[in-house]
């Protein structure tokens, strides 16, 4: 088994990770923004949002340890939340500087 400094080296590397994910998510999501404008389409579809929430749900059960679906549902509510924000930063501006 690895010592301690090492399993939070890993630790660490893992966090490095997920803030990388966050932001390509970040990245991806105002690029679907400006798809969704283009397109005359809402920020939000709840249909979507509902059928992902429980996707994430069973895939976070299915890993090993699996992960509990409250953790699973916080962390996705909380992201969903700041990107739907950062959407609408983004077409607050669009629209804007279109007048």
């Amino acid at each position: 088994m690895a010592d301690l400094d090492e399993l939070r080296k890993m630790i660490d590397r893992v966090d490095a990770c997920l803030l990388q994910a966050i932001s390509s998510h970040l990245a991806l999501a105002l690029l679907v923004e400006k798809a969704k404008r283009t397109g005359h389409k809402p920020i939000v579809c709840l249909a979507r949002k509902g059928e992902k929430l429980a996707e994430l749900i069973a895939q976070g059960k299915r890993l090993d340890p699996p992960l509990d679906p409250n953790l699973v549902t916080a962390v996705w509510e909380l992201l969903h939340g700041y990107f739907v924000e950062e959407e609408l930063k983004q077409r607050e501006a669009a629209n804007q500087s279109a007048e």
